[in-house]
C-alpha cells in the first residue's frame, strides 16, 4: 500500500511483539526483493572506498567515475546494449516517467492497456484524451491484436509510442511480446517497455529485442532501493517516427527537469554511486544464475499452487496459464472481508499482498481482475504471492496454515 498510515500505525504496534517469537515468512517479491549478501558488500566498498562525487576531476572524483563507469558496462553488457545507452536514475517510476515526457510532443500518442501499473496508467491519462488509448484485455490479460490494429492504423499519421509490461505485476500474465513488436513496427512505433517485473521473471533475449527502450528497478532484482535505470535497447540511430514526422532520436529525450549535466542531461543530480555499484553486483549473480534459478522457480511455484489448492477452501487461481514463474495470483471467494483476513496474515508473519505496493486501497477490488473479467465477488478477495530466490517449499504451507487457521477463527 502506498498510504493507509493509520492501518500501518495500528499494525506495526501488533507486529512488533511477532518479530522476535515468529519467523518472517516473504512472499512479496514483487513489491520489493530481499538484497543479495554480495549487493550489500558492493554497497558498502562503495561507500568506504569510492564515496567522492563522480562529477569531480580530482582523485576521489576519478576513482567514483571509474566505478560508475565499469557499473554501467556490466548492466549494459546484460541487458546487451550499449554502455552509452544506460541512464541511471532513482527509481523504475522515475525512468517511466522520464521516458514518456522525453518522446512526448502534441504529436505523440501512446498506447498502453488497462492493467499497466499506476507509474504507467497515471502518467497516460493526465494527458489529453486524444492523445492516448488503453487497450482492453482478454480473460487472460492478453491484448485483442484486432483492436491494436484498428488504434495503430486511426493514429497512424502520428508519432505512435507503444508503452506496456510483459509481464503483468499482479497476476504475472506474460503479454504477446513479438507479436505486439511486429505490429507496431509497420507503423514505425516507438516500443517503450515497462520491464521492471518483466527482469526478473524473463530471460533477456524473451523481451529486450523487442523494444527501443526500456525501464528498471535496482529494488526488483536483488540490489537496494534507489537506483532506476532509462535504457536504449539499442545502438539507436534512426528517426523515432517515419520519416519527416520528427526530426530527433531517441538520445535527444526532453528531460523533465534541469540542473548538472549527469547522466546525459536527462537525470540531473550527483548520482546513486553504492546502489548502483550494488545493482551492478546483483546482475553479475543473475548473469551466472538466471536461468537455472527460473527453473526452480518455476516448479516451486506449481508445487505451491498444489498446496493451497490442497486447502478444504475455495483457492481459485486468477492468473493465467501463460504466466511467469514465481507470481500468482488468487482469489478466496470464502473470506468475509479482505483486509482482516490480510491483517491476520499479516500477524502470523506472512508478507504477501493484494496490488502493487503503490496501490493504496486494499479493501477495494482488483482492477486488473475485473479488467480481466473476473467476477468482483472474487476480485475483491483476490491475493498475489510472488516468491523469489530465497523462496522455498515450506513457505507455502505457512501461508496455507495461515490460512486454514483464520477459517478456524
Amino acid at each position: 500500500m502506498a498510504c493507509n498510515c493509520e492501518r500501518k500505525e495500528r499494525l506495526s504496534k501488533l507486529i512488533s511483539d511477532i518479530r522476535i517469537e515468529k519467523k518472517t515468512t516473504y512472499m512479496d517479491y514483487n513489491a520489493t526483493t530481499p538484497v543479495l549478501t554480495e549487493s550489500i558488500g558492493a554497497f558498502e566498498r562503495s561507500c568506504r572506498q569510492n564515496w567522492g562525487n563522480p562529477s569531480n576531476c580530482h582523485t576521489a572524483g576519478i576513482k567514483a567515475w571509474e566505478e560508475l563507469e565499469k557499473n554501467r558496462e556490466t548492466i549494459a553488457k546484460y541487458f546487451k546494449t550499449k554502455k552509452d545507452n544506460i541512464f541511471f536514475c532513482s527509481s523504475g517510476s522515475e525512468a517511466l516517467f522520464a521516458g514518456m515526457h522525453g518522446i512526448n510532443s502534441p504529436k505523440t500518442f501512446f498506447i498502453s492497456t488497462v492493467i499497466e501499473h499506476s507509474s504507467v496508467i497515471k502518467n497516460i491519462t493526465a494527458l489529453p484524451h486524444e492523445q492516448y488509448h488503453l487497450l482492453k484485455v482478454s480473460g487472460k490479460g492478453i491484448i485483442d491484436m484486432e483492436e491494436f490494429s484498428r488504434v495503430l492504423e486511426k493514429n497512424k499519421e502520428k508519432n505512435i509510442v507503444v508503452i506496456y509490461s510483459p509481464v503483468n505485476h499482479e497476476t504475472g500474465a506474460i503479454a504477446p511480446i513479438k507479436e505486439i513488436y511486429r505490429k507496431a513496427k509497420e507503423y514505425n512505433a516507438l516500443i517503450f517497455l515497462d520491464a521492471v517485473q518483466a527482469a526478473a521473471r524473463l530471460s533477456v533475449i524473451e523481451w529486450q529485442p523487442f523494444c527501443d527502450i526500456f525501464a528498471l528497478s535496482s529494488h526488483k532484482l536483488y540490489a537496494p532501493k534507489g537506483c532506476g535505470v532509462l535504457a536504449l535497447a539499442k545502438e539507436y540511430s534512426p528517426e523515432v517516427v517515419p520519416t519527416g514526422k520528427i526530426n530527433k532520436t531517441l538520445k535527444e529525450l526532453i528531460p523533465f527537469r534541469y540542473g548538472g549535466n549527469q547522466e546525459s542531461g536527462l537525470f540531473p543530480g550527483t548520482e546513486n554511486t553504492p546502489a548502483i555499484s550494488a545493482f551492478a553486483k546483483s546482475v553479475e549473480y543473475l548473469e551466472l544464475n538466471f536461468k537455472s534459478e527460473i527453473a526452480r522457480l518455476k516448479t516451486l511455484t506449481d508445487e505451491g499452487l498444489k498446496i493451497l489448492q490442497s486447502l478444504p477452501y475455495k483457492v481459485i487461481l486468477e492468473s493465467p496459464e501463460n504466466r511467469a514463474a514465481g507470481i500468482l495470483c488468487l482469489s478466496l471467494p470464502e473470506v468475509k472481508e479482505i483486509e482482516p483476513f490480510m491483517d491476520f496474515i499479516y500477524l502470523k508473519g506472512i508478507c504477501i499482498s493484494r496490488f502493487s505496493a503503490c496501490s493504496d486501497n486494499e479493501k477495494a477490488a482488483s482492477d486488473i481482475l475485473l479488467a480481466m473479467g473476473c467476477p468482483p465477488e472474487r476480485a475483491e478477495k483476490s491475493i498475489r504471492v510472488s516468491t523469489g530466490i530465497y523462496s522455498k517449499r515450506e513457505d507455502y504451507y505457512a501461508l496455507a496454515d495461515a490460512i486454514k487457521e483464520y477459517f478456524k477463527h
